[in-house]
């Protein structure tokens, strides 16, 4: 999970630090210019260092590496490993000249042109190896009667992909059952470490295990992740799969823009200030429904929901685009609530296609709510631009 985990985190970094030096220019005499210059000075002294004692594996037995102190200072709790005798002595044997290994080219000389093979393709030798070929692998049986491979394999027959019958959580191996959870309590650690784990124990799961725990603040509470294992698996026939959305073409939304054009007033409503999630949906550079021809008026975040329905009125739009992203107390489905009643109130509804979302909304809620659709996580242009589009049609008909 964790590895999940690291590697989004290193993708959003990756993408967040994306031409960031065509934006930012660093001092010439600042810190990390004076901070560079320095950890150059200690690499260079240490190498020199290094060679003095006799080079790198004399080094690693001296313990010159993962000392924690500042080079040239020294704490004395280097890793230190001899060079004669320790586990590896006697492991690694030199190739000979003429030794053949007529695997994949990847691994460099393979010597098998004195076989009468083609250095250019040295597996074919033996008809192309395991790493070209998987199905050529043969399971080695582990000797056990009672514990080997194909027993194993077996077990899990049901899970294994593709076009798996049955299907289970797993974290480490096929159909562990292995889930995670995170839990938060108003309690110091060591009630909010029992409670979680009395949570987990209740919702049925088995080998519980605490994995990590984190003290907010005194004021706010603990935050812990857990482990456990269920034991129960799921039939993927008996599975009610949601349709994808059918979508209209680029060519098509532009078209019924064109024929008939739509004008739009949206913003993020309430005490909210938050403003990326409604901007991908409607600015043009990022596919948005201006790219489509549909006129957005945009009026910001934290606006009153009276506000975006007297826009909407003196601009005479078609459709109003209501963002909110905090959902404490499902203030994000009553101010969906409130607009529709304003502008019920203002006699101005069954002109208007209300379409609200965030990450929170659901769209049966947030039509339970008044709204005439709702879009969560995962929406793009696209989708809302559909819509309009074919609630407007609908309404014409």
């Amino acid at each position: 999970m964790y590895n999940i985990e690291a590697c989004d985190t290193a993708k959003q970094t990756l993408v967040g630090l994306d031409g960031l030096m065509d934006m930012v220019e660093l001092k010439q005499d600042g810190y990390l210019e004076d901070k560079a210059r320095e950890l150059t000075e200690r690499a260079v002294l240490f190498l020199e260092e290094m060679v003095e004692q006799g080079g790198y594996f004399a080094a690693v037995e001296r313990g010159m590496f993962v000392d924690s102190g500042l080079f040239p200072e020294r704490n004395g709790d280097g890793i230190a490993r001899k060079i004669e005798g320790g586990i590896g002595a006697g492991t690694v044997i030199k190739r000979e000249p003429d030794y053949m290994a007529p695997v994949t080219a990847h691994f460099g000389r393979n010597n098998v042109a004195q076989y009468g093979g083609d250095p250019a393709n040295p597996s074919a030798l033996i008809g192309g190896c395991t790493l070209e070929n998987p199905e050529k692998i043969v399971f080695i049986d582990e000797l056990d009667e009672d514990d080997n491979v194909y027993l194993r394999m077996d077990a899990v027959k049901d899970y294994a992909q593709p076009n798996a019958k049955k299907l289970k959580p797993e974290m480490e191996w096929l159909a562990d059952g292995t889930v995670m959870l995170t839990l938060c309590f108003p309690a110091e650690q060591k009630i909010a470490e029992a409670a979680a784990v009395e949570c987990a124990r209740r919702m049925g799961l088995k080998d519980i295990a605490v994995i990590s725990r984190e003290v907010l603040h005194r004021a706010e509470g603990t935050r812990i992740e857990l482990k456990g294992k269920v034991d129960f698996d799921i039939d993927v026939s008996s599975l009610v799969i949601p349709e994808e959305p059918v979508l209209l073409s680029e060519e098509a939304l532009r078209a019924a823009i064109e024929q008939k054009p739509m004008r739009v007033v949206c913003g993020t409503i309430g005490e909210d200030e938050h403003s990326v999630g409604l901007r991908e949906i409607i600015d043009i550079k990022h596919g948005g429904i201006e790219k489509y021809g549909i006129e957005v008026h945009y009026l910001g975040t934290s606006v009153p929901p009276e506000k975006l329905v007297g826009a909407a009125i003196e601009l005479n739009a078609g459709a109003i685009l209501a963002s909110m992203i905090i959902s404490h107390d499902d203030i994000h489905y009553k101010n969906i609530a409130r607009i529709d009643r304003i502008a019920r109130e203002m006699g101005v509804r069954d002109k208007l296609i209300f379409v609200a979302g965030g990450t929170q909304v659901e769209h049966e809620a947030a039509k339970a709510a008044g709204a005439d659709a709702g879009f969560g996580r995962g929406t793009h242009g696209n989708h809302v631009a559909t819509f309009l589009v074919q609630e407007r049609e609908r309404r014409s008909e």
